[in-house]
C-alpha cells in the first residue's frame, strides 16, 4: 500500500510552496497598496513643503521610504515611512541635536500626533515651533561662544594702547628712566586688562575641557550603539541569506505544482485504492487475502491520518515563520 501513497515530504514541500506563493502575492499587493498611499501623502504635502526622496540601499533593505524637507531656514527634517504603512504612521526626525519639548533628545524624533495626514502633521510641527522655537545643541552653542574672541581682542588692544606712564604711577622722572631699562612684563601683568585676559583664558580652558569630556562620552556611547547596530545587522544578514535559498526553492516548485494538480493526484490515488478494494471483493478472495487486504486498508487509513496531522503541523510552523518574518 505504501507505493500507492504520495511521499509526505513531497506533499509538504508542495503545500509550503503554495502557501509561499500566496504569501508573496499578498506581500506584493500590500506593497502596491502602501506605495499608492505614500504617493498620495507626498503629493498632498508637496503643495506646502518642498520634499526630496532619499534613494539609499540601506533604506530599501529595511523596506522604508525616506524623504527630506526643510521646514524653515534653520530646521531640516527627515520623514520615514515604514514597510507596513498605513498600519504604522510615519516618523519625523530633525537632522541635528535640538532642544524642544516635542523633540526626543536621544532619537531626535519630533513627537506629534498622527492624524492620517502628513501635510497636517508637518503644519502642526511648524506651528508648534513658531510658538516655541527649538534651541540649538548646548555644546555647539558653547563652542560658538568660545570661538568668539571679541572680548579677548578688546583687552589686547587696551594693553597695546596703554601709556607707559600708566605703568609707573607716582614714579619720579629719574626712577621712570631707570624702570624703562628693566623688563616691563611684571608691570604689564599688574594691569586690569591683563588680569581679565588671564581669567578669560582659564575660563575658556575649563569650558573646553568640560565640553571635551562630554564629547568623549558621547563618542563612547555612539561606538556602543554602532556595535549593537552592527550585531543586529549581522543577524539580519544571516537570516536574509538563509531565506534566499528557500525563496528560490519555493519559486521553482511553484512552476511545477498547483493546488488543483495536488487534488487531482490525490483523487486519482483514492480511486485506484477503491477500485482495488471492489475488485478483490468481486473476485471473492479467500479469507487470508481478505484479512491482509483489511490490514492494508487499516494501515492506509492510519497513514492518511498521520499525514493529515503532519500537514496541520506544517501549516502551523509556516504561520509561525511568517509571523517571525513580519517582526
Amino acid at each position: 500500500m505504501d507505493s500507492d501513497l504520495l511521499d509526505t515530504k513531497v506533499i509538504s514541500k508542495i503545500l509550503i510552496e503554495n502557501h509561499s506563493k500566496i504569501l508573496n502575492q499578498q506581500n506584493e499587493q500590500d506593497k502596491q497598496f502602501r506605495d499608492q498611499k505614500i504617493e498620495e501623502q507626498i503629493k498632498e504635502t508637496q503643495k506646502y513643503f518642498k520634499m526630496r526622496k532619499l534613494d539609499l540601499d540601506f533604506y530599501k533593505h529595511l523596506g522604508q521610504e525616506v524623504y527630506i524637507s526643510q521646514i524653515s531656514s534653520q530646521i531640516t527634517v527627515i520623514i520615514v515611512f515604514y514597510y507596513d504603512f498605513p498600519k504604522s504612521h510615519p516618523q519625523i526626525f530633525v537632522t541635528k541635536q535640538m532642544g524642544h519639548r516635542l523633540i526626543d533628545p536621544d532619537t531626535w524624533e519630533i513627537n506629534v500626533k498622527w492624524n492620517a495626514s502628513l501635510s497636517h502633521m508637518m503644519k502642526d510641527i511648524v506651528n508648534q515651533f513658531a510658538t516655541q522655537a527649538p534651541e540649538d545643541d548646548y555644546y555647539m552653542v558653547e563652542l560658538s561662544k568660545n570661538n568668539s574672541d571679541d572680548t579677548f581682542q578688546k583687552h589686547i588692544k587696551a594693553i597695546q594702547n596703554v601709556e607707559l606712564r600708566q605703568l609707573f604711577v607716582n614714579c619720579p622722572p629719574q626712577q621712570f628712566l631707570v624702570n624703562l631699562q628693566h623688563d616691563l612684563n611684571p608691570f604689564i601683568m599688574q594691569l586690569e586688562d591683563y588680569q581679565k585676559i588671564s581669567s578669560l583664558i582659564v575660563e575658556k580652558a575649563q569650558k573646553n575641557n568640560s565640553i571635551g569630556e562630554s564629547i568623549q562620552q558621547i563618542m563612547c556611547e555612539n561606538l556602543k550603539l554602532k556595535s549593537e547596530v552592527d550585531e543586529e545587522l549581522k543577524i539580519f544578514s544571516e537570516a536574509q541569506v538563509e531565506g534566499f535559498p528557500l525563496e528560490d526553492f519555493c519559486l521553482s516548485l511553484a512552476k511545477k505544482f498547483s493546488d488543483k494538480e495536488l487534488a487531482r493526484v490525490l483523487d486519482k490515488k483514492i480511486q485506484v485504492l477503491e477500485q482495488i478494494r471492489e475488485e478483490k471483493y468481486e473476485n471473492k478472495i479467500n479469507e487470508e487475502d481478505e484479512k491482509k487486504f483489511e490490514k492494508d486498508i487499516k494501515e492506509y487509513l492510519e497513514k492518511r491520518k498521520e499525514y493529515q496531522i503532519s500537514i496541520q503541523k506544517k501549516q502551523y510552523c509556516l504561520r509561525a515563520l511568517q509571523n517571525k518574518q513580519k517582526v
